[in-house]
């Protein structure tokens, strides 16, 4: 029998806590319930082989468990550090930003076409303030192509909650309209 070390560390968790279980039984179970099994002489004869997988199993569980809860302690830090500084970038947007996000909000979710390759769009992007509505579209316009996107719903649900950052947008947006009309 050839052992691969590689393939033992890269089991299953739900498999090592089965082999974990089954070779602690056999060892640390009562003497009458082993004998009610058939398995008496099988723990006097490999009890050292079985007490070694027990050990190197139990270690490897351990390890991998607290690999798992760590990471996921450590990236769920890192989405509310992400939410906090995306939040502030939702105040300290420029004007024209301000106006592309409201005039998102006022489309009420539906798709708005945006040119694709507008650096502030690409930014509004970049942050998680809005995204694309679908993934595959025709652009009519090969050389200046525009994409359907549509306002994140946590950005949704900031403006509405914070009335001050919702007249700052839509003064941005009147201002931006002022400008775009002269």
């Amino acid at each position: 029998m050839k052992f691969d070390i590689k393939e033992i560390l890269t089991l299953p968790t739900n498999v090592i806590i089965g082999v974990v279980l089954a070779s602690s039984m056999i060892l640390f179970a009562p003497s009458g319930f082993l004998n009610k099994l058939y398995m008496t002489d099988f723990r006097n004869e490999y009890g050292f082989i079985i007490g070694i997988v027990f050990v190197v199993m139990s270690s490897i569980l351990f390890v991998n468990l607290f690999y798992k809860i760590s990471k996921s302690i450590s990236d769920e830090k890192e989405r509310k550090i992400s939410a906090i500084n995306r939040k502030k970038k939702l105040k300290t947007l420029p004007r024209f930003q301000k106006a592309i996000v409201y005039g998102l909000f006022i489309e009420n979710g539906d798709p708005v076409e945006l040119p694709i390759h507008d650096a502030n769009i690409q930014e509004l992007e970049y942050w998680f303030i809005i995204t694309k509505a679908t993934l595959t579209y025709l652009a009519s316009d090969v050389n200046n192509p525009e994409f359907p996107y549509i306002l994140q719903p946590w950005v949704r649900d900031e403006l509405k909650a914070d009335e001050e950052l919702m007249n700052s947008y839509r003064i941005a947006n009147k201002e931006e309209n002022e400008r775009v009309i002269r």
